[in-house]
């Protein structure tokens, strides 16, 4: 955000509704171009984030589906309800 106006309480609030940061009047160019280079960089990672949690689960879905992790997740139950059967606990 840029403004004529140095007010902390103006500068906070623009930040808690998603400015990136907060330049007052009369700017330098390469505070403005440095501000630029921040707010692509936190797209992008922003961006990236978004598709890793994506793949990650996908990844997560595709393991825990497979007949391997069905039949280890199986016997882990089973094995569950004997213990609490027997009064036991599994954490």
């Amino acid at each position: 955000m840029i403004s004529a106006h140095g007010d902390t309480r103006t500068a906070v609030q623009a930040v808690k509704n998603g400015a990136i940061d907060y330049l007052t009047k009369p700017f330098e160019l390469e505070d403005v171009l440095h501000l630029i280079r921040i707010s692509a960089e936190k797209i992008h990672l922003t961006n990236e984030v978004t598709y890793l949690r994506k793949k990650t689960f996908e990844h997560e879905l595709l393991i825990c589906n497979s007949p391997v992790m069905k039949s280890l997740n199986e016997k882990n139950n089973k094995n569950r309800r004997k213990f609490h059967a027997e009064g036991l606990t599994v954490r």
